[in-house]
């Protein structure tokens, strides 16, 4: 009897071949729980795994490494591993090996719903993230079977008093192979904190007795989701409402105003996904209606509607000696309608169209030979180039992009990615509800005083298309010894033209050039500043990152872990013209508000049976931000170094579980029946607060003890369990 062994991508398992022994000990873990082995079919002997791809994983994390991050959902497990392992931008997220209309529907499910996560290899954008093979993208693969009920209730207060919020939540999720479903709701609750219940701030401000400095608010909202085979379609379709109300008072003791924000929301989004005919097909229809009011200092409302559609396919057009040409076409369209009361009523509808068309072609390969077992005498190589254009009613554009990467080991990396692109403002940015967001304080340089302002947020439809170039150069290594040492160090540049983006800080130079973004009373005092996006003219920047990670060995990987995170941030250059005919600002020496030149990160995330610890320490050098482009002065802003640390303790009262013949088979139970879990945290465990200067070593207006931030410290404790 003949035996082969297939290598094939099939709908629900590809075979993956492990980089090193620590991603093989990682898979066989995986397995314990779902993936399965060698199947018989008609004399064909199939080597399968549940959810791999057609590549390999650059990295990867199994069930123990995922419960160690001590994560709330899959979102949050994605966003960690993504810094973890120096995503700059959010990934495209796949789901167990295949692109999904909407992976969007998973990020809410718990982390113990997931079997493992794997980054995949640079280049995996080319079939997963419409043909841009510049793009990371994560694989995760969910459990074949899992259900639960869970409940979490939050109460948080300053150790300083005088406020606290108590939020709760219930959710229900259920897997059965390709079929899921979820659905969850979610009430919190803030108290107001007021200027005469911090004595220090009054003692600045006399004249904010009563004033809010944290506004009273209230929330609530409820989703679903489910993810069904229709033959041979995937659909989806996710739905959520949410309420949100506010109430906070500005002014002076002797004219106080209250004022009310309130919104409501509902949104709709569903998918068709499906392999036809050679081609991989998304589809998306979404819709949102909304409604939000103010009243008080300003008086308004607004009603938005919008409606968007996209169609996304790929696939393979012929096989070079490197590999498959591809190509990607996508088309979306959207539609918004608003109407706006304040003094008058306004009306408006806008709509837009794109079409993108791309072209990815392999340009080199180098592999080990699997047949004859030999290594490559330069090691692994690839390269791709991909060429694409976009048609829009924003203008047209060329989008050309191109990556390489070097394995010259199995555990050495080096890559790079280029890109130039013209892509269209999202929906958000252009569509999002127009509202009066809750006071904050900003730094005046035209009075030299920190004020209150209402900040207007929203979309906005003139928004013309932002050109980009790109580069990015990387190197990675690791895992070695059983601490799996990992290491990534990357430099990213980046160029562009008519980018999206908020005011800078406020600047004479920036309200000169946006005199109708500010609103100030008769005596010169600011009180409104329009922060919906704008075009900026151009901006450059440069930086270099660095992540190490690493787990301490432990006798009992099931049960115990310890992981460590270090990030860092250097930028280099950061440089922005905000409109044609104005000076360039320089942001490294402050102008147009500045930025830290360097950030530091640091996780500690660790478990030992019932007991969960995770530190976290935050750190950013601090800046300058000039008053006037070009020179320092003595009414600059010089904004000190700021660092904070959280701790979180949890203890596990899992349920107990009867024992069976199968260790895996109870590990699995064990992780699934987590019973209630009682949490301790402190953010911001040394109380630090931001600390400014003026240029000539003068207190700064507006940086008092509670002026930036008047919680600082702050303990809560929650519960949760599983029904």
């Amino acid at each position: 009897m003949f035996s082969l062994l297939v290598v094939a991508v099939i709908p629900d398992a590809v075979q993956a071949t492990p980089s090193d022994p620590s991603t093989a000990a990682d898979q066989a873990g995986a397995a314990s729980s779902g993936d399965t082995g060698p199947t018989l079919v008609e004399g064909v002997e199939v080597t399968a795994r549940r959810g791999a791809t057609e590549f390999t994983p650059q990295h990867e994390l199994g069930e123990a490494e995922i419960d160690a991050l001590l994560a709330t959902n899959i979102g949050d497990v994605i966003n960690q591993v993504n810094e973890r392992y120096g995503g700059q931008t959010a990934p495209v997220v796949i789901v167990n090996g295949q692109r999904l209309a909407d992976a969007d529907v998973f990020k809410s499910f718990p982390p113990d719903a997931l079997m493992r996560v794997e980054v995949l290899p640079p280049g995996a954008g080319e079939v997963y993230a419409d043909g841009d093979p510049t793009r990371k993208v994560v694989n995760i693969v969910l459990q074949k079977r899992f259900q639960s009920y869970d409940g979490v209730l939050n109460g948080s207060t300053p150790t300083a008093g005088e406020t606290a919020t108590l939020s709760g939540s219930l959710r229900r999720a259920r897997i059965n192979d390709l079929d899921t479903n979820q659905s969850g709701v979610r009430a919190s609750n803030t108290s107001s904190l007021r200027a005469n219940e911090r004595p220090d701030y009054l003692e600045a401000h006399p004249d904010s007795t009563g004033a809010t400095l944290r506004s009273q608010s209230r929330s609530a909202s409820a989703d679903y989701s489910l993810t069904r085979s229709l033959g041979q379609w995937r659909g989806s379709i996710r739905s959520a409402v949410q309420a949100q109300e506010s109430h906070f008072t500005s002014g002076t003791e002797e004219e106080q105003i209250a004022s009310r924000n309130r919104s409501r929301g509902v949104n709709v989004n569903t998918g068709l996904s499906r392999e036809a005919s050679g081609w991989s097909v998304q589809t998306q229809a979404s819709g949102r209606i909304s409604h939000s009011d103010i009243n008080g200092a300003t008086t308004s409302s607004s009603d938005n509607r919008s409606v968007n559609l996209s169609l996304n396919a790929n696939r393979k057009l012929l096989r070079l000696p490197a590999g498959a040409v591809r190509t990607t076409v996508s088309v979306r369209a959207a539609r918004s309608w608003s109407e706006t009361e304040r003094e008058s009523v306004s009306k408006r509808s806008s709509g837009s169209e794109n079409l993108d068309l791309r072209l990815t072609v392999p340009l080199l390969k180098i592999t080990n030979s699997e047949a004859t077992g030999r290594r490559s005498r330069v090691g692994v190589v690839s390269s791709r180039l991909s060429l694409g254009q976009r048609i829009s009613d924003t203008g047209h554009g060329s989008n050309v992009g191109g990556n390489f990467s070097w394995a010259p080991f199995s555990r050495l990396n080096f890559d790079g990615t280029w890109s130039r692109s013209s892509d269209a403002p999202s929906d958000e940015q252009r569509y999002a509800p127009t509202a009066y967001g809750n006071p904050t304080t900003v730094y005046d340089f035209r009075t030299g005083q920190s004020v209150e302002v209402l900040p207007l947020t929203g979309g906005n439809p003139d928004l013309r298309a932002p050109k980009r170039d790109g580069v990015t150069l990387g190197a990675s290594s690791g895992p070695f010894t059983a601490w799996r040492l990992v290491g990534n160090a990357s430099y990213q540049r980046s160029e562009t033209i008519d980018g999206i983006g908020s005011l800078p800080t406020t600047t004479a130079e920036v309200e000169a050039a946006f005199p109708d973004r500010f609103q100030r009373d008769a005596d010169g005092k600011l009180l409104s500043i329009d922060q919906r996006p704008i075009n900026i003219e151009s901006a450059a920047s440069s930086s270099v990152s660095a992540n190490f990670n690493f787990s301490l060995p432990v006798a009992d990987p099931v049960t115990s872990s310890m992981q460590v995170s270090v990030s860092q941030t250097w930028m280099l250059s950061d440089v922005t013209t905000i409109r044609a005919g104005l000076p360039r600002m320089d942001r490294m020496a402050g102008d147009g508000g500045g930025s830290s030149p360097h950030t530091l990160q640091v996780s500690v995330n660790a478990r030992r049976k019932p007991w969960s610890l995770s530190a976290n320490a935050n750190w950013s050098e601090g800046y300058r931000i000039r008053a006037s482009s070009g020179r320092d002065d003595a009414s600059d802003l010089v904004i000190a170094d700021f660092a904070t640390v959280s701790l979180r303790l949890s203890y596990r009262l899992a349920r107990a579980v009867p024992a069976t013949e199968s260790p895996k088979t109870d590990a699995v139970a064990r992780r699934r029946n987590r019973g209630l879990s009682v949490e301790f945290e402190v953010e911001n465990l040394f109380d630090a607060r931001p600390r400014a200067r003026l240029g000539d070593g003068q207190p700064a207006s507006g940086y008092g003890r509670n002026d930036r931030d008047s919680i600082g410290r702050q303990v809560k404790v929650g519960l949760s369990a599983r029904f």
